[in-house]
């Protein structure tokens, strides 16, 4: 990996840690679903100034220009990475971010899985000893789950699971629309921002159509709610653009991004005084040494 990658990676994982708290803050005993929506507009709102601001309205009409088959594309990018949220903000909102955050950190090891499949990036002895620690620190975390009532197959851990699955498909995806389809940095973040918003706003109008306002999940806006949004911006816009360098593996760029989860456990974790942190951050240490030899 190149310096130049190192450093975006670097920069787009510290901005991703504070992202992972803020989204804890902001969904807590909250509308997951109102949530989702409100970051989401905060999100393009912050991505269109960003955009307009650095190369004003001939970059913004540059990013918007696409292919009908390159939409397409991009589509399928909105559905994985919504399904991916929709999961992780339903979990987070009664499981402690230092067992979600972990449990999150793993994702470069199914990322690393899909890469040897779909990329050929073959690991060698290190790297499958790499796998191996990752896999021994999320069954310890799932171990620890359990203890304070968070089963494996209990709902709020299933859903950190699959939103971390989902979230490992689409950094694999990422991969193909920006290095073998081509497509700009700035378009697909532009077309993935709105198609949230869209995607969200569906499901928020549907929800208000089909369950009275009684039977609804009460809603608090929460300064944490816009800074979910733009936090998440400034992640991706720095991800996309390590992930577009020629020979960034994608498997090493996901481990080095997965390194917000330190600052995630460790903020968070005081910050919302989660329990039993010492256990945990030894299931964290097992993961990111392993992901640091996935990475060799």
């Amino acid at each position: 990996m190149t310096p130049d990658a190192l450093l975006l990676v670097a920069l787009s994982a510290l901005s991703l840690g504070f992202y992972n708290v803020a989204c804890k803050h902001a969904v807590s005993e909250n509308s997951a679903v109102d949530v989702l929506l409100w970051s989401s507009v905060a999100g393009l709102v912050a991505f269109l100034a960003a955009a307009a601001a650095d190369g004003g309205a001939a970059g913004l009409a540059e990013a918007m220009r696409a292919t009908p088959s390159a939409r397409w594309m991009l589509a399928g990018k909105v559905a994985l990475v919504g399904s991916s949220w929709a999961a992780g903000y339903l979990a987070m909102r009664r499981l402690p971010i230092s067992l979600a955050a972990p449990v999150r950190a793993t994702a470069p090891l199914w990322t690393l899985l899909g890469a040897i499949a779909l990329y050929g990036e073959t690991p060698g002895p290190v790297r499958a000893l790499g796998m191996l620690l990752m896999v021994a620190g999320y069954v310890l975390l799932a171990a620890l789950g359990s203890r304070e009532g968070f089963p494996w197959r209990g709902r709020e851990m299933a859903l950190v699971a699959l939103g971390t699955l989902l979230g490992a498909a689409s950094a694999l995806y990422d991969k193909f629309l920006l290095a073998h389809a081509g497509l700009p940095p700035r378009t697909v973040q532009l077309h993935f921002s709105a198609g949230l918003v869209l995607l969200f706003g569906a499901v928020w109008l549907a929800r208000r159509a089909a369950w009275p306002a009684a039977e609804r999940s009460p809603f608090r806006w929460r300064w944490s709610i816009p800074l979910v949004g733009a936090l998440l911006i400034l992640s991706d816009a720095l991800y996309f653009r390590a992930v577009a360098i020629p020979g960034a593996d994608i498997s090493l760029v996901s481990v080095f991004r997965r390194t917000s989860s330190v600052v995630s456990f460790l903020v968070g974790g005081l910050l919302f005084r989660d329990l039993a942190l010492r256990q945990k951050s030894l299931a964290l240490l097992l993961v990111l040494v392993g992901a640091v030899l996935a990475a060799l």
